[in-house]
């Protein structure tokens, strides 16, 4: 899980920003306060029919994106790589694109989107996004060796960049697939888990910083391929454990 909390955490680093101000203001304002219905509504000219302009296409899938309506986030962001390759969003909707596949679990597609996105592309600026965004695909997949490569060209290529602090993280979890049972706040209730787990599986608890949160996190088995650990999840699950396979 971690790595879609990675992914949600920079979800936004590409581009909402350009949009700048015009009569879609309030979809704009409505998108940053969250209201991400109302900011589709302000954006469709009041339910009537959407305003078009690569700009509005855009905020509409973003907040089609972030509703996960992600179909019709691709819908709007197609228009935009079609109607407007001239567009300031044309890259970021490239790569929003792949975001649309890769948070339906769609691998394959999410990649050739990126993939492509990395050949199109002509702003360096996108470049460590796009890398740690194929790191994160493949760290999925279990491709270790690629996922490597992708945290290597972040490291040596954009040492200054956001997504250096992501691969980081990325590199510090390790190459292998585990299976989580479960999250505490509070580090005996998680010992408690540890304990009930031992005598039949390798269980073992990590320890968590995100801010001012920690939490304790209870997972088992550190392999290096998917197949067992889908046996060890689906064990888990017949037996109650509220399992994910991890990444």
């Amino acid at each position: 899980m971690l790595i879609k909390t990675i992914f949600l955490i920079i979800f936004s680093l590409v581009s909402l920003q350009a949009l700048g101000s015009d009569s879609l203001d309030e979809a704009y304002e409505s998108y940053l306060r969250g209201d991400y219905s109302g900011s589709i509504y302000e954006a469709l000219d009041k339910n009537v029919k959407p305003q078009e302009s690569d700009r509005s296409f855009y905020l509409l899938g973003m907040s089609y994106l972030k509703l996960g309506d992600y179909s019709t986030a691709r819908n709007y962001f197609r228009k935009i790589i079609k109607k407007y390759p001239g567009s300031k969003h044309y890259y970021s909707s490239l790569i929003k694109l792949g975001d649309a596949y890769f948070l339906e679990n769609d691998f394959k597609k999410a990649l050739s989107a990126y993939t492509h996105a990395l050949k199109k592309h002509s702003r360096i600026s996108f470049e460590p996004l796009i890398y740690l965004r194929l790191a994160q695909i493949y760290a999925k997949q279990g491709e270790w060796d690629k996922e490597k490569k992708y945290i290597r060209k972040i490291k040596s290529e954009f040492p200054q960049s956001v997504e250096m602090d992501y691969a980081r993280i990325l590199e510090n979890r390790g190459y292998f697939f585990t299976v989580q049972v479960g999250a505490f706040s509070q580090r005996a209730n998680a010992q408690g888990v540890v304990k009930d787990l031992k005598p039949e599986y390798p269980a073992y608890m990590v320890k968590e910083k995100a801010g001012d949160l920690v939490l304790y996190k209870v997972r088992v088995g550190k392999f290096k391929d998917k197949k067992p650990a889908q046996d060890v999840y689906d064990a888990l699950v017949d037996q109650g454990y509220p399992a994910r396979i991890y990444p």
